[in-house]
């Protein structure tokens, strides 16, 4: 029996700014969708260093900076970039279907 997908709506596609962040899924477990360089990411909110949330740091291009301690993570790839954070994060599939933002989150 395959898993089945489960693809969840994160709002509008327009009303995503450049730099914005929105956060979905289960709020014990939240993941962020973000806008950076004109593209579309979605990697887990809780920055693997302290557990603070990335959806209250700052996007640049392909980035986002951890407001707690400045830890860098790539949000293509969820790889820590600068410490304190040692550990990736996990990234998501994000898609746009009729004008709505949809991540995958299959855990």
């Amino acid at each position: 029996m395959g898993l089945t997908e489960n693809w969840v709506d994160a709002g509008a596609d327009a009303d995503l700014a450049e730099g914005t962040i929105v956060v979905v899924g289960d709020p014990a477990d939240p993941v962020a969708v973000a806008r950076g360089g004109g593209r579309l990411y979605a990697f887990d909110d809780t920055c693997t260093h302290e557990e603070c949330p990335l959806s209250d740091g700052s996007v640049t291009d392909g980035e986002v900076e951890c407001p707690c301690h400045g830890s860098i993570f790539a949000m293509r790839t969820g790889e820590a970039l600068t410490g304190p954070a040692l550990e990736s994060i996990r990234t998501y599939k994000v898609r746009v279907e009729d004008g709505r933002i949809q991540v995958l989150i299959d855990r």
